[in-house]
């Protein structure tokens, strides 16, 4: 059986198809909504739609990790067959999640005047922000029972219809958005557009759960308070790690709101983009094996779990060096085309977004052993530190070394946490270090990545060649450093993403085969 075929037939490769999917639906999404904004809209304006997502982000973790949780109370009882089990827990977390949804709307109606002057936001303004600022969280939080469902199929090992949703949501959201800028309703045109993509999710995951293999229902036995202090005792650990991911995500855009202006929000944002969604597509090769490593680890198959592991984390890796050679040759290419060469924030400030693809994607394959163990360990105190040390050194760095300082902290802060991930994971599932003996190769791969980087913007060498013309905007060619650099890394990360998969492939059938006897 060929390559394809072996990953098209097993339940990894469904799962890697979709996320593929989503990934690039959500790239040209992410990428369009560029020139839309930067035609419609100007900088200040931008800065501001940039800073309530921010906000909005931070209150999405309202749900106290519940959503994300659900997959994993409900996995034990999906494997063990128990309807009834998983009524229970189905039942415990939508009660949770419509009380929490109700809880955000009035914790974000109470912060609307903080948001106001946290973010220096203009009188001329005031009115778009805080419509823009309520509406977004009015539709966000009325969806909140339907973040449970994303676990649901993770526990059904169904997760593949998850970033599909994903990937035609934000579509929605850019159709109503652009047609509502067209037709002169400014920022405001950003709430239409949220609205659109959650009536989509609303109708898209109802209709997954009426065609639930076990399809779950509301049962009184889930309302107890030892149902509840479980859950919230592994939830609320899960929460504030995805918050101190969310906050140290944001927090370059609260420096800058802050100290430079709402103006410099763009050329951070704009400049991080191509980063961000590379990022994402090596996160999401990741997580597409979540869902089979954690039944995997239910059920007590080691061996298994450990090769599926090992060889899925080399992917997401090779997958993540291939993008930061990406974002070192072309970025300054895409911001200039996207939005415009002042929009820019330096080679440099690229530099250390490459660094961070590579960083962030080792490092959250490590975190998510915590969430695949069931057993978050010392996560709230490790994660009030990191946040806490983040913000010191980012604000030390953009004080010094302005906007290339705030990129170099945020690229290399995932490490820390990476480190706990699988220090504390490890022993949560009860396997020693040695069972993952790649964490040493993968390290060692990291520095190399991490010190080529950051050797090519010392160099300074001049443009390969003048600049031509795309439409009227100045394109530089890449340097000669840079082209070294992103050359080798995409010949190294190929030949090591193909010699994976290829590994992958085996392993999905072995697993068939094992599952089948």
């Amino acid at each position: 059986m060929s390559l394809i075929k072996r990953l098209r037939h097993s339940k990894a490769g469904r799962n890697l198809g979709a996320s593929m999917f989503a990934f690039i639906s959500t790239s040209c999404f992410g990428l369009l909504s560029i020139p839309v904004a930067v035609h419609y809209l100007d900088k200040e304006e931008i800065g501001l739609w940039a800073s309530v997502n921010a906000m909005v982000a931070y209150l999405m973790w309202m749900d106290l990790g519940v959503g994300n949780s659900t997959g994993r109370k409900i996995a034990d009882a999906v494997v063990a067959k128990s309807p009834a089990q998983i009524n229970i827990w189905w039942t415990a977390t939508q009660i949770a999640l419509w009380a929490l949804g109700g809880l955000t709307v009035l914790v974000g109606v109470c912060l609307t005047p903080v948001f106001v002057h946290l973010f220096n936001v203009p009188g001329h303004l005031t009115d778009d922000a805080l419509i823009l600022f309520i509406g977004s969280i009015l539709c966000t939080s009325l969806n909140f029972p339907l973040r449970g469902v994303p676990g649901l199929l993770t526990a059904q090992e169904r997760f593949h219809w998850v970033p599909i949703c994903q990937g035609i949501a934000p579509w929605m959201q850019l159709i109503v958005f652009f047609l509502m800028l067209r037709g002169g309703h400014g920022l405001v045109s950003y709430v239409y557009g949220t609205a659109a993509a959650q009536a989509f999710a609303f109708i898209y995951y109802r209709v997954l759960i009426a065609t639930s293999p076990i399809r779950p229902r509301l049962d009184r036995a889930g309302v107890t308070k030892a149902h509840f202090k479980e859950l919230f005792g592994f939830s609320l650990n899960v929460a504030v790690v995805g918050f101190k991911d969310t906050f140290l995500n944001t927090l370059p855009v609260l420096i800058l709101a802050r100290a430079a202006g709402l103006q410099t929000v763009p050329l951070y944002t704009f400049s991080s983009r191509l980063s961000g969604m590379l990022k994402s597509l090596a996160v999401r090769i990741n997580h597409a094996f979540l869902p089979e490593l954690i039944n995997l680890h239910v059920a007590g198959r080691k061996e298994l779990f450990q090769l599926k592991h090992r060889r899925s984390l080399i992917l997401a890796s090779a997958v993540a060096m291939a993008g930061a050679g990406l974002v070192m040759l072309g970025n300054r290419t895409v911001v200039t085309i996207l939005a415009g060469p002042e929009y820019y924030a330096g080679d440099e400030v690229t530099a250390w977004f490459a660094v961070l693809v590579v960083v962030a994607t080792i490092a959250s394959t490590y975190q998510s052993l915590l969430q695949i163990s069931g057993n978050m360990g010392k996560s709230i105190p490790f994660a009030v530190f990191n946040v806490v040390l983040v913000v010191v050194t980012a604000s030390l760095g953009y004080r010094f070394f302005g906007m290339t300082g705030l990129a170099a902290v945020f690229a290399l802060q995932p490490i820390l946490y990476g480190i706990y991930g699988l220090l504390r994971g490890a022993r949560n599932c009860r396997y020693a270090l040695s069972d993952f003996a790649n964490a040493g190769m993968l390290a060692a791969v990291g520095a190399v990545v991490v010190v080529v980087i950051i050797g090519q913007f010392l160099d300074s060498s001049e443009p390969l060649g003048k600049a031509w013309q795309f439409f009227g905007k100045d394109l530089l060619l890449p340097s000669l450093s840079q082209v070294v650099c992103s050359g080798v890394l995409w010949v190294v990360a190929t030949s090591v993403a193909w010699l994976a998969l290829r590994k992958v492939s085996r392993t999905a059938l072995v697993q068939e085969v094992a599952g089948s006897a």
